[in-house]
């Protein structure tokens, strides 16, 4: 369930992301020109009445506060995600810790037991025979 929570907001992050992206580029830096007139500014003054630019500006701010929000909220999440995952090798002592380190040492990949009987050095082939 945490991780489907973590998921959604980066999901609200992103369409947040999208709409700021949006109205910035809607909004002119000035009387003349602007991204908003080449996508149907008219369109957007027509909708919004006379104050389109405080409209736009407010939207926008809202839009940026809403996405650090999300940023910072999401950070802290996943960093508890992080110590939530590494907790339990912390619960281990330090005798217990040492007792499964010893015993990978002496094991091979899939758990089975490795043998601590030396294995003999092959001789040399002897050319004089």
């Amino acid at each position: 369930m945490y991780n489907i929570l973590l998921f959604t907001g980066v999901l609200v992050l992103v369409f947040v992301c999208i709409l700021a992206v949006l109205f910035i580029l809607m909004q002119r830096p000035n009387a003349n020109a602007g991204m908003g007139s080449a996508l149907g500014g008219a369109a957007t003054e027509s909708v919004f009445g006379g104050e389109t630019m405080s409209v736009l500006t407010k939207t926008t701010s809202v839009l940026i506060t809403i996405f650090f929000l999300l940023c910072i909220g999401l950070y802290f999440a996943f960093v508890a995600r992080g110590e939530r995952q590494a907790a339990p090798a912390a619960d281990l002592t330090l005798q217990e810790t040492q007792a499964v380190e010893e015993q990978s040492l002496y094991t091979d990949a899939d758990g089975n037991p490795i043998s601590m009987e030396p294995v003999p050095a092959e001789q040399p082939a002897n050319p004089e025979q």
